[in-house]
This record gives structure tokens, sequence and C-alpha cells, in this order.
């Protein structure tokens, strides 16, 4: 169930980080979403893939259990799956426009 799985990655949080000297404070979700995104992130199928990126954000001893994403319930990491793909096609589509308004004002 996802209850289940969400309170086992929330039991093993603070020992994923026990030797992470970069680790953020966590305010509840930040640390559990950082590693929703490492699952989606380095998933190749994934419309959010971003080349290891999140992973490599990781502490070096633990990342290696983003391999075993097949036991991460699907819903958590879907969720920040679509709010990631969500954000960058914004921004992109941001500096998209400022582009061309800059082009257009400069000729």
């Amino acid at each position: 169930s996802f209850r289940k799985a969400w309170k086992i990655h929330k039991f093993f949080l603070p020992i994923l980080h026990s030797r992470d000297s970069c680790k953020p404070p966590d305010s509840k979700l930040n640390l559990a979403c950082m590693w929703w995104k490492a699952l989606i992130g380095n998933d190749k199928s994934s419309p959010a893939f971003d080349n290891g990126l999140a992973y490599d954000m990781l502490p070096r001893g633990f990342r290696r259990v983003i391999k075993l994403r097949r036991f991460f319930p699907r819903l958590h990491h879907a969720l920040v799956e679509m709010r990631t793909v969500y954000l960058d096609n914004a921004i992109q589509d941001t500096i998209f426009r400022l582009r061309i308004s800059t082009n257009s004002s400069a000729s």
C-alpha cells in the first residue's frame, strides 16, 4: 500500500542521509521529494528524465537505492514527475517568449 511505502520511506530518510554533509534541513517533504525526483530523473522512459542530475545530488553511499525503483509505488514520484514536466515547460516557454520579445525590440 502507498501508506506503508510512505512510512517506510519516511523511516529510512534519516538513515539515507546519516553521512550526508550537504543534507538540507528537512521540511517534511523536501528530502522525500529529492528522492522522488531522482527516481523519475534516472528513468529514461520518463518525460522528466534529467540524465542523472537529481541522482547525483543524493548521498553518494546510498544513491544506489534508486536502482530498486520497482519497489517504490508510482503514485508519489508520478506526482513529482507531472509537476516537474509542467514547470520545465513553463520555464522553457517563458524563456522562449523573452527571447522573441528581446529580438523584436532590438530590430
